[in-house]
């Protein structure tokens, strides 16, 4: 399967990046996947959740905020849905759980009710 991590803690750079590969990159990477083993390639982790210079409960809610919020989640969402893939596992559900129960945000939780 494929990983889609779109905005990432750089350890290396200190700072946050954006992965510039296109939807096409990841359609194409797919294809040749499965040429070579003959298998539909899925998404096995599509972020929609922090990723941030430490562990999110050791992070403000405002640096998890950096790399994941409402916005960036239907951004990812739509991304991942522009590369042709036909299946995706979202990676973060505990953190929507937390956003939702312990900081009365409930967007993320309920954007991504309509997806399943």
């Amino acid at each position: 399967g494929i990983t889609m991590y779109r905005r990432v803690w750089s350890k290396e750079f200190k700072i946050y990046l954006t992965h510039i590969f296109p939807p096409t990159f990841y359609y194409r990477k797919a294809l040749i996947i499965n040429k070579i083993f003959g298998k539909e390639v899925i998404c096995i982790e599509l972020q929609a959740e922090p990723w941030g210079p430490k562990l999110s409960y050791d992070i403000s809610l405002e640096e998890q905020e950096k790399s994941m919020d409402f916005n960036r989640f239907q951004k990812n969402i739509n991304f991942a849905k522009k590369t042709g893939l036909k299946e995706f596992y979202l990676w973060g559900a505990e953190w929507w759980y937390w956003m939702k129960t312990k900081q009365n945000k409930l967007e993320i939780w309920e954007e991504a009710k309509k997806l399943f």
